[in-house]
């Protein structure tokens, strides 16, 4: 992976917990060409299309699972026959989305990176 580049514009911060309005940012936005290849960014399997916005479904992220963790990399085109499959650091997922289509050209295109951890990793039981 490249050198990651944290998103900052006139429509806000990328950094992990930056203020959005009533709550925090509990993600990373990493600026992101359209079109340009993403990879998975932790190993695990695919499970599933998630969707940020109930209203807009043309834009689409992936959660890839393990015992460890739930992560969330969004606005990105999946590859086809993704789902299901395991994925390693590194493997190419799918395609960066044109935020531009949503939020025109006061967001610097991103792809947004979340993760869950497993409790039990960190406390045991």
């Amino acid at each position: 992976m490249s050198k990651l580049i944290i998103r900052t514009d006139s429509q806000g911060d990328g950094h992990f917990a930056a203020p959005r309005g009533y709550r925090l940012h509990y993600g990373v936005d990493y600026q992101w060409r359209p079109g340009e290849v993403v990879p998975a960014f932790l190993p695990g399997r695919v499970n599933r299309i998630i969707f940020p916005y109930a209203d807009d479904k043309l834009f689409m992220g992936l959660e890839i699972v393990n015992d460890t963790f739930v992560l969330w990399q969004l606005y990105i085109d999946p590859l086809g026959g993704i789902i299901g499959k395991a994925v390693d650091r590194g493997d190419i997922i799918g395609a960066a989305q044109d935020l531009s289509r949503r939020y025109g050209s006061g967001m610097i295109n991103h792809i947004h990176v979340q993760v869950y951890i497993n409790p039990q990793v960190l406390f045991g039981g």
